[in-house]
Order: structure tokens, then sequence, then C-alpha cells
């Protein structure tokens, strides 16, 4: 259930339309977190693209030598675990070898029987939260529908990811979205710090989701580069050499 307000202080061309009709936002308390968590999704995805459009170019420009590269490389780690077989077959043939006594992995059942018992909560909390969420068991309106498939797949996603503390992050902020729906019936307002805890733990994974691909190499060429194509020469080089070292490695090898 979703509740408008008007609110001219804020009022600008992100919320109002062209003819200057007055501004109408949702009344939310998460609003800020929302509005955030989609503008770094929106990030993420331009990254992604560019990224992916950028490293494309490059596979294309060096395919062949990466592939010699990673046939050479093959061919180089096989030849070294042929060597050291023969080496351990030599030291077998010796009076005084002994074969190494493997280390003894001590089981701590006490252990064992705790993650059991976590995973069977996780997969209860999994459960209880799919009951109250599923589409078939809300409303028939589309908005409901929809609004139950995404949060579907998001509890199917989290719970795949076998992050127990995320799990109950999001149930809490299941539930808490329900006490507030009943409340606003009742005309109650209530506490909605899971709720808010859940979004600020999203944003944070998605800040952190970012920085990683920020930190990729090939974003600092495209940040960096005044032309970032020009990398696609320095990698050819790069192949070029590692492909004549692992020659020289292999030129005995049959």
């Amino acid at each position: 259930m979703s509740f408008l307000k008007y609110n001219g202080e804020i009022c600008n061309s992100y919320f109002c339309s062209m003819n200057n009709s007055p501004a109408y936002i949702p009344e939310d308390e998460n609003f800020d977190l929302k509005l955030k968590i989609n503008v770094v999704k929106a990030e993420i995805e331009k990254v992604k693209n560019e990224l992916n459009e950028f490293e494309a170019i490059l596979r294309n420009f060096v395919l062949d030598d990466m592939i010699e590269e990673q046939e050479l490389a093959a061919k180089y780690r096989n030849f070294q675990k042929e060597k050291k077989n023969k080496r351990l077959a030599q030291k077998k043939k010796g009076k005084n070898y002994q074969e190494p006594k493997g280390l003894k992995v001590v089981q701590n059942e006490k252990v064992q029987e705790e993650s059991q018992e976590s995973k069977l909560e996780r997969k209860q909390l999994y459960r209880e939260t799919m009951l109250r969420i599923h589409p078939d068991r809300v409303g028939n309106s589309m908005e409901d529908k929809s609004r139950a498939t995404e949060l579907t797949i998001k509890l199917v996603e989290i719970y795949s990811s076998g992050n127990r503390k995320e799990l109950e992050l999001f149930c809490a902020h299941v539930q808490s979205e329900e006490d507030k729906e009943s409340s606003v019936l009742m005309d109650t307002k209530i506490e909605n710090s899971a709720t808010v805890v859940y979004f600020e733990n999203e944003l944070a994974n998605l800040e952190l989701n970012l920085a990683k691909l920020k930190s990729k190499h090939t974003y600092e060429v495209l940040s960096t580069y005044e032309r970032p194509i020009d990398f696609a020469q320095e990698l050819k080089d790069f192949y070029k050499d590692r492909i004549e070292k692992l020659k020289k490695r292999t030129r005995k090898v049959k």
C-alpha cells in the first residue's frame, strides 16, 4: 500500500513534469536509501557495460595469442608434472624411502552438529518467508504480483548464496514491511529499524561490488588512458613475451 504527499520545497525537474504540475513523492522513510541504491545499481550497470564492450575488443585483438599462450602453458604444466613424477619414482627405488604419512583429520562432531542445525534453521527461515511473499499468496493486482515476484527472486538469490546474515536481514525486512502495512491500516506508526538495516546492508553490498568493478585494471585503463585502445598493443606485447618464454621452457618437450 503506498501513500503520496505533496512537498513543494523539493519540487524540481526530477519530480515535476514540464507543465509545472505538483510533485508527488512516496511517503517512505527509506526513500533516501532506496534512491542511493538505485543510483549505485545504475552506475554498476554502466560500468559493467563499458567493461564488457572494452574487454570484448581486447579479446578479439589478442585472441590468437591468448589461445597459443594457454596451449603452451598447459604443455609446460604437464612437463613439470612429468618431471615431478619421475623424481618421485627414482626416490621410491631407494632403500631408505618411506611413504609420507598422511595427516589425520580430526572431525569435531559438535561443530558438525551445530553446522547442520544452522543449515536447517536457515532452510526453515527461507521456507517461512517464501510462504509469506510467494506470488500465489498475494492479491490479484498486477502490482502486488510483480512486487511478490521481485521479492521471491531476491529471496532465492540470497538463500542460494548461503549467507545467513543477509538472509536474516532480508526476512526481517519482509516482516517489517508486513507489520508496517498492517499498522497503516490502524493509522499507527511503527519503527522501521529492520527495513533500514536491510537497505543499508544492500547499499553496502552494492557499493562493494561497484568498488570491485572499478578496481579492475581494464577499468583503470578506461579511466586514465587518453586513448584506451592503445592498451590493446600493450596486451599483445605482454602475450608475445609470455609466449617466447614458454616456448623456451618447452622446446625439449615432444
